[in-house]
């Protein structure tokens, strides 16, 4: 498991750009490394609360700035393994994508996301529309766009905007959890999770499962498959390897 820690406490865990180039190659290495599940969380008070503001140029080409972004957040939500972003405290703009595009997202019952976005005269942006939309409808993504309206990690987790939410130590709950899945069938896992996405993107029920009995006729040719069904038969537990 990879775990990779946000640590900017003094600035709410705000992020330069050169910090989400340095996440995109973090991201580039999780395959190379042999990393099976990711874990992505931040240290201190605040998951991530977007862009350093502060960091920013008058003269900055904005444009280039949030696609640099974006193709960090496409890519987080891309990786063929599983992710998981554990959330506490303040979870703001590009934070919020970070954390929504997770596979699993594990807030502390009293995190906070919300966007900030109208005190600024700007747009929400990172893929805040279509996740809280998708997640949540359109009156209540509207009422925090316009508000500024904060959701508590409880309400989240009620209302299905996450995974979970825990009292106590949210880094500890997703560790256990990504450590779990690590030791997982992750190509299991990728195939399943494509096929989540696939749907989310609209494919229909006759697409849907037609593209589960290719992933299913392309798993049963995997070690791990072999190994789980022996371990069932068996009445064992498995070993699985990610291949």
């Amino acid at each position: 498991m990879l775990e990779i820690v946000i640590d900017y406490d003094e600035r709410m865990n705000s992020l330069d750009l050169e910090d989400f180039e340095h996440l995109e190659t973090l991201m580039e290495d999780v395959l190379p490394r042999g990393a099976r599940a990711v874990l992505l969380r931040g240290e201190g008070r605040s998951f991530c609360t977007g862009r350093n503001l502060k960091g920013m140029r008058p003269d900055e080409d904005i444009l280039a700035s949030v696609t640099l972004i974006n193709r960090v957040l496409l890519a987080w939500r891309a990786l063929p393994v599983p992710t998981v972003a554990a959330v506490q405290g303040q979870c703001l703009g590009a934070g919020v994508g970070l954390a929504l595009l997770a596979d699993l997202t594990i807030v502390a019952s009293d995190a906070r996301i919300a966007s900030p976005f109208a005190q600024l005269g700007a747009v929400a942006d990172c893929g805040f529309h279509a996740v809280v939309t998708e997640r949540l409808g359109e009156a209540v993504t509207k009422d925090m766009i316009l508000t500024g309206r904060a959701l508590s990690g409880q309400e989240l987790a009620d209302r299905g905007l996450v995974a979970r939410s825990v009292d106590g130590d949210v880094a500890g709950a997703a560790r256990e959890i990504a450590a779990t899945l690590a030791e997982g069938p992750t190509l299991a896992f990728a195939a399943s999770l494509d096929l989540v996405d696939g749907v989310v993107d609209g494919d229909t029920v006759e697409v849907s499962i037609g593209r589960e009995a290719l992933a299913q006729d392309a798993a049963s040719r995997t070690h791990d498959y072999a190994a789980g069904l022996r371990a069932f038969l068996e009445r064992t537990s498995p070993r699985f390897v990610g291949r």
